[in-house]
């Protein structure tokens, strides 16, 4: 059942079928000409129309041979044309009988068996259009010119009937079809099953004709009626090959490929939880995904989209800065991009990321486009680590002032003999190391929260630097990194009014993070100069990662380091901000990184 679907693809089909034959079969009998005429009118249309469809879609075939069988089915539909108006009684060419048709016939037959096997031939390859039309059109007109001008063999002669080179000309164009159904099993691949099957069928019945054609005596015979069925069918067949592989066969890959996306997209915003709507700014029409849908809490199409309907989800006290996002970006035609806190139908509290972005369509209307983002999982992450964070600088003060406290109390004991007496002072002096490193890592909070009030004394970044280099003596060592302090002193070179812990928190952090960036047995470099500020530069062989340059300085980034925290550079900034100062940084694979510093002067 599958295969005679495609032949027929609906009932109507099989129906219009058995029609239009009952009513040639009824011409045959009373008038042979009009049904000579109809059935070979229908091979010329159907030829012609193999030609308008390789032509309106030669852009999107892949395949050479449907390209080749278009170029060449217009010259069989030219030759098949002259055939028809040349068939004894029409009266259009006088002078001549019927051998002018049936040389025509022979001619166009030889054009098509070749067109065939040539295409089967090339299936794989990408044919020009236009070279391959005017290469038949050569052939074709070489063929009509040959047989008006008198150089083709007879095919038929009064009273005799077919000569031998027709007969020859019917078992050596048999053996061309035969040919090219071989080959087409090269075109298999390109032109689809179905298609596959329809040309084969169409070759056969091509044969089948011609084996008709060489049996007959009379231009009227019945072999000749039942030939011309068989064309017709194999035209007919040819046609619905050339529909399926050049139109229906693509537009249902590309309907499957579409449908393809479109589940994947869904699949990656559903595991994303990332939602996506547009807006036309002209006519107000609004679309959603499914899964933004989802996030609200609606069942995808459950209610209409709008602007209005996400506002009603949006916080109250966060909708008056979202909606003031959007009327910036749509006056300037720029992007917005703002967190927010959302509710679902149900109630439930959630944070959602919001972006949009106005485009212009030419000389269409603009259009908005947006997507809504659930981040309320990574908001949790925040506020836990938040949490973390406090309980750490908060709950481990008590504890370990108690450590350095009965340190020192041991420490003061007089049975402690030196060696004893060291140990328990390296004991209080980490003690104090860890304090001062919650203290700073308070401040370091504070001043995310805006809330750091520092406490400005003269500070020597001369003194510091040397101190971070002192500390970082060792590690550098190990990693067989060499150190250089270059100084350009001037009238305050190197003096500003700041936090001395806090500064050298930030050049630690910068220093350490230049020696472990740097290769084996390379260099860091730092320089102290004056440019109307104190500045600092930190410089090392090492190359920043395309990936992270953008986000350098941002919060828990960090590449190639297994026990990085991402904090150095984020906390280094935050120091320089508070300082009045600034922070930035180069690199290249000619020049290595420099993160450079600048501080106000005292």
């Amino acid at each position: 059942m599958k295969k005679v679907l495609y032949v027929f693809d609906s009932w109507l089909e099989v129906a219009a079928g058995l029609f239009i034959t009952v009513v040639l079969v009824l011409f045959s009998s009373y008038n042979f000409l009009l049904f000579h005429t109809l059935s070979e009118l229908f091979s010329v249309v159907v030829a012609f129309s193999m030609f308008v469809l390789a032509y309106s879609s030669r852009e999107r075939i892949q395949s050479g041979y449907l390209i080749l069988l278009g170029a060449a089915y217009f010259h069989i539909a030219t030759i098949d044309l002259l055939h028809t108006l040349a068939f004894k009684g029409m009266g259009v060419f006088p002078g001549h009988d019927a051998n002018l048709p049936t040389q025509l016939w022979i001619a166009g037959r030889y054009l098509e068996g070749c067109a065939l096997l040539v295409a089967g031939l090339l299936a794989s390859r990408r044919i020009n259009l236009t070279a391959a039309f005017w290469g038949y059109a050569l052939l074709g007109m070489g063929l009509i010119a040959g047989i008006f001008m008198g150089y083709f063999p007879d095919c038929y002669v009064d009273g005799q009937g077919l000569t031998p080179f027709k007969r020859i000309s019917e078992i050596a164009i048999c053996v061309l079809f035969l040919l090219a159904l071989l080959t087409l099993g090269r075109a298999r691949a390109v032109i689809g099953r179905a298609a596959y099957w329809l040309i084969s069928l169409s070759i056969v019945f091509s044969v089948g004709a011609e084996l008709l054609f060489t049996f007959y005596v009379s231009v009227y015979d019945l072999s000749l009626i039942v030939g011309h069925f068989a064309k017709v069918g194999s035209f007919y067949l040819i046609f619905k090959a050339v529909v399926e592989a050049g139109y229906a066969r693509p537009q249902d890959v590309l309907f499957r490929k579409l449908n393809s996306s479109r589940e994947e997209l869904q699949a990656a915003q559903g595991l994303a939880r990332f939602g996506s709507w547009h807006e036309n700014l002209e006519t107000g029409e609004t679309g959603w995904s499914d899964e933004l849908y989802r996030l609200l809490g609606y069942s995808p199409r459950e209610m209409a989209p709008s602007g209005r309907l996400i506002e009603r989800h949006i916080h109250p006290d966060d909708l008056p800065s979202l909606q003031a996002d959007m009327d910036k970006a749509l006056v300037e035609k720029s992007m917005f991009d703002r967190e927010v806190r959302y509710s679902t139908t149900s109630g439930q509290a959630r944070h959602a990321r919001v972006m949009g972005r106005v485009l212009d369509l030419g000389n269409g209307p603009e259009r908005l486009d947006g997507s809504f983002q659930d981040i309320t999982d990574r908001k949790q992450a925040e506020q836990l680590r938040a949490d973390v964070d406090s309980i750490t600088r908060h709950d481990l003060r008590t504890p370990l002032s108690s450590i350095i406290s009965y340190a020192e109390l041991l420490h003061d004991e007089q049975d402690l003999n030196e060696e004893q007496r060291d140990m328990v002072a390296r004991i209080a002096g980490n003690g104090f190391k860890m304090l001062d490193l919650l203290n700073r890592s308070l401040d370091l909070y504070r001043m995310e929260q805006g809330t750091f009030e520092m406490s400005a004394r003269p500070v020597n970044l001369s003194l510091v630097m040397e101190r971070v280099m002192e500390d970082l003596a060792e590690k550098a060592k190990r990693r067989q990194v060499a150190f250089m302090l270059e100084e350009y002193p001037s009238e305050g070179s190197g003096r500003i009014r700041g936090d001395d812990l806090l500064c050298y928190t930030l050049f630690a952090n910068l220093v350490q993070n230049a020696v472990e960036a740097s290769p084996q047995r390379g260099e860091v470099r730092i320089r102290l100069e004056n440019n109307g500020q104190a500045r600092a530069t930190v410089w090392n062989d090492g190359v920043v990662p395309e990936s992270v340059r953008e986000h350098f300085f941002d919060k828990y980034v960090t590449s190639g380091k297994p026990k990085g925290t991402g904090l150095g550079t984020y906390s280094a900034r935050l120091i320089a901000q508070v300082h009045g100062g600034d922070i930035g940084f180069s690199t290249s694979e000619d020049e290595g990184t420099a993160v450079w510093v600048t501080l106000p002067k005292s």
